[in-house]
């Protein structure tokens, strides 16, 4: 049997590997990427002694990072994997010209000006009916059950460090699924988090224990995951896919060179404006751009240690957020080194944005040394903004891609999340669909 993978970001590189791992000899899983590399967004640079990464940094180990984990496990990469330090619990968002830490906790929570806020919104929540709309904005929705405060304080800058999107106009069903799973099944959010049963764990005594901390990542940054993947998998590069047919016995697949392929299985985790031009009725998903700017200094520049802080937009400032990448994985760095790296909204009009950011970082953190080291990505239609209504209409779209495409499975970020546990997941679970449908 001959499986095609369309697209090698991390969606595409696990589904191959999961794909790989459950069939053996009986199926060749071939990889097809436009790309002269893969990894997708996850890319790791080695600069001048620095280290970073320009995509994603970090994985949670909790929920779906233990999928994530297995997989690190069973690529034999156990000694690669490094763990958050105990200071990156720590968060600040800035407001009102400074930085606010927010509470890791019950005793911290009683200590800080976050309490009444959070007594409010409590009992707001543990009152209010459920709602009856099948989506709604996650302004809304938060507004809702939590109040005001909460979306402008703390949801706001949250969606904006993840989606760089407007609260007003995201899904809370896509973006945030949890909340509006506890709503619909308990009520409140506060009944669904006190409801939560932590299943019994099946995973490696090694899986368990990296569990216990907040995040990982690896020795040489993100790029040594998707690099040992890619090397164990058959990866095509430069293969943009232009064509897309279904056949009685599987799809063809052509290709920009002219040339076609013939799979019995195609898995798509292609981007929505990829998918789209191969599927005219696939769903419209507006895309978000990001420029995401790496920061190294020769010398300790931070005041503070922690994860970094987020702004919220009403705050009127030029940047979504700043990771203090230095505090949260000192493994990482040279000795004397200091790494940041600071998110905005990509605008192509306003040039080079070093001297913004450097005005930014002094007037915010008190940084006025020069960085030694500057790396810039332009992340352009990166990250997928799930519009309310999104979720019933890519669920009637799977739907019809079934009649049409019955040899066609559809994974990755227009469906399942955009973060690297989510698209691990998924990759897992469309490769037993798609093993059970052979």
């Amino acid at each position: 049997m001959k499986i095609a993978v369309l697209g090698a970001g991390i969606s595409g590189l696990a589904s191959a590997w999961f794909l790989q791992q459950k069939y053996g000899s009986q199926a060749e899983v071939i990889v097809f990427e436009k790309e002269s590399r893969a990894g997708g967004w996850i890319q790791t640079i080695h600069q001048d002694g620095f280290l970073f990464d320009q995509g994603p940094r970090s994985c949670r180990a909790s929920g779906t990072g233990a999928a994530t984990l297995e997989l690190v496990e069973a690529l034999g990469l156990r000694d690669q994997v490094i763990c958050s330090s105990p200071s990156a619990h720590t968060r600040y968002v800035y407001e009102g010209g400074r930085l606010n830490r927010l509470p890791g906790g019950i005793l911290p929570l009683l200590a800080s000006s976050w309490l009444p806020v959070a007594i409010k919104a409590l009992w707001r929540d543990w009152r209010a009916p459920p709602g009856t709309e099948p989506d709604e904005s996650i302004a809304s929705f938060i507004e809702r059950r939590l109040g005001c405060e909460v979306v402008e304080r703390l949801i706001d800058p949250l969606t904006a460090g993840i989606y760089a999107g407007n609260v007003h106009e995201l899904s809370i069903r896509s973006c945030f699924p949890t909340f509006y799973e506890w709503e619909q099944t308990h009520g409140s959010l506060l009944k669904g988090a006190l409801a939560k049963k932590k299943a019994p764990s099946e995973a490696s005594l090694w899986v368990r224990s990296i569990q216990k901390n907040g995040l990982f990542s690896f020795k040489k940054g993100m790029e040594g995951l998707t690099q040992a993947l890619a090397s164990r998998l058959d990866v095509r590069y430069g293969m943009p896919v232009m064509g897309l047919t279904a056949e009685p016995e599987g799809c063809r697949l052509t290709f920009s060179d002219g040339s076609c392929f013939e799979a019995d299985r195609v898995v798509s985790t292609l981007p929505a404006t990829a998918l789209s031009r191969l599927l005219p009725l696939m769903p419209s998903l507006p895309m978000a751009s990001v420029t995401v700017v790496n920061l190294g200094y020769r010398q300790t520049v931070l005041k503070h240690e922690g994860f970094g802080y987020l702004i919220p937009s009403r705050e009127k400032e030029p940047l979504l957020g700043v990771v203090w990448d230095s505090s949260v994985f000192p493994q990482q760095n040279a000795p004397d080194q200091t790494r940041l790296t600071v998110m905005m909204k990509a605008d192509p009009e306003k040039g080079d944005p070093i001297d913004l950011i450097k005005e930014t970082l002094g007037r915010q953190m008190g940084i006025t040394a020069e960085p030694a080291v500057v790396a810039v990505r332009h992340a352009y239609q990166a990250i997928p903004h799930y519009p309310i209504g999104y979720f019933d209409n890519i669920h009637a779209f799977k739907q019809l891609c079934q009649k049409g495409f019955p040899r066609l499975q559809l994974s990755g970020t227009p469906f399942h999340g955009v973060s690297v546990n989510d698209c691990i997941h998924a990759a897992g679970v469309a490769s037993e669909v798609c093993k059970k449908s052979c």
